[in-house]
């Protein structure tokens, strides 16, 4: 392109050179200065149409406000989109992923968003997002990996880093939960079922304890028990929302963090209570080398569990999700693999720093969305964010987007290998120390 520019710029010299050297006396010169004339005309504006076309193309910005993007849109933190090359690696990668996948376990594609009642009131006044998800393989690569917002910032992710940093080496095996004061006795139960029925049956592994807001006396007796890395969460060097907890924003963060260190990845909420079964435990690192990753099914859907405002966040409208039910969050087991790096975890820790996704901070209601225990009854199949799931709704949403109607490969029940027990405040065996506050 450059030297084609150059050639015409060549010409455009030449021609007016000869404009000024015969430019004169009879009828045939005049009519050869006309000729001229449009020859140089052309030439100009073809040179500047090769200049201007030297100019890289603009990202796109999302339709959503300028006010609502996250630091991800820092002039200074700016970056090309995602490479050709990457995304067909990537749909390569997805592709050999999905051959694993049984008939038995496939969705189908149901039409959704195909009526004004289906569709809702989710739509905002300027028009409705996509309606529809892309089928093609690339396309869904595309629509995760190439928006600038779904990725996450230089500084971000030298954040992480430091995060890592806490613990040192690499593993086969990683383990990692997180508590606050408020869950200090059902961490007890995870903490002795991972000693139990887990770590005697991992070689080169570590486990990892995040400190979300205990007292002194709560954080000494687990650095007692744990027998793992007790890290405090570093709230200050994140916007403020993430000290939010019950916007679960610090999780995602987490995962991305340690994800780079360890072959598989396990997270594990404090009710999480590890099952006594050799066999299963050998089963679940055998699929999810071939699935990825790999959640528990909730009873919930997805359209009716999460605010519109994270919808459009992805560019999509909630009808898009009728048929997904949750992906549980609270115990997910993930393989160190660049498709899921890349097209899963990277854009959840982006939505989670990202004050219009995970956390909607513009909400003045947003002290209520944290709160609520309980969902509003819906009083209809099509009315949408009846509750919000934080960082449950964004990974489902992710996971929706990738592998489509092989959802239930990669969210699916888990039970032989966990089981979720809210109502465990069984203490550490041999050790009395309960905590003052009430679970």
């Amino acid at each position: 392109m450059f030297v084609y520019c150059y050639m015409r710029s060549l010409n455009t010299i030449i021609v007016s050179t000869m404009f000024r050297k015969f430019g004169c006396l009879s009828v045939f010169s005049r009519r050869l200065k006309r000729l001229l004339f449009g020859l140089l005309y052309v030439s100009i504006v073809i040179s500047f149409v090769c200049l201007t076309s030297l100019v890289p193309p603009k990202i796109a910005v999302p339709k959503f406000s300028q006010s609502l993007l996250s630091e991800n849109y820092n002039s200074h933190n700016r970056r090309t989109q995602a490479t050709d090359y990457n995304i067909h690696i990537l749909t390569q990668l997805l592709q050999e992923r999905l051959k694993e996948v049984s008939s038995a376990e496939k969705t189908g594609h149901s039409p959704v968003c195909e009526t004004n009642a289906s569709i809702g009131d989710s739509c905002l006044t300027t028009g409705c997002y996509r309606l529809k998800m892309p089928t093609a393989l690339r396309d869904r690569i595309e629509q995760i990996v190439s928006p600038e917002y779904m990725r996450l910032s230089l500084p971000s992710k030298k954040l992480l880093e430091m995060m890592a940093a806490n613990v040192s080496g690499s593993f086969n095996v990683t383990i990692i939960s997180a508590l606050s004061s408020n869950h200090f006795m059902e961490a007890q139960g995870l903490i002795y079922k991972v000693h139990q029925h887990l770590l005697p049956y991992l070689i080169n592994f570590t486990f990892i304890i995040y400190n979300l807001g205990l007292s002194s006396e709560e954080r000494s007796f687990i650095a007692q028990i744990c027998k793992c890395h007790l890290i405090d969460f570093p709230f200050q060097i994140f916007s403020r929302f993430v000290s939010l907890l019950h916007c679960y924003t610090w999780k995602a963060l987490i995962v991305n963090a340690h994800i780079t260190k360890t072959n598989v990845l396990i997270w594990a909420d404090t009710s999480v209570r590890f099952l006594q079964d050799p066999q299963s435990i050998r089963n679940i690192f055998s699929q999810v080398k071939t699935r990825g990753i790999q959640l528990g099914k909730g009873k919930k859907i997805v359209a009716h569990n999460t605010l519109a405002s994270m919808f459009h966040y992805f560019q999509d409208e909630p009808c898009m999700y009728l048929k997904y039910n949750e992906a549980m969050s609270g115990m997910i087991v993930v393989n160190n693999d660049l498709l899921v790096r890349q097209a899963i975890l990277e854009p959840w820790a982006a939505c989670a720093l990202n004050g219009s996704c995970m956390c909607p901070t513009e909400r003045s209601d947003l002290h209520h969305i944290v709160k609520a225990s309980t969902c509003r009854t819906r009083k209809s199949l099509y009315q949408y964010g009846v509750c919000h799931r934080f960082d449950q709704s964004a990974i489902s949403i992710l996971i929706a987007k990738l592998y489509q109607e092989h959802y239930n490969h990669v969210v699916r029940n888990y039970s032989e290998f966990w089981a979720i027990d809210r109502n465990d405040r069984t203490p550490y065996p041999g050790l009395t120390f309960r905590a003052d506050r009430k679970n």
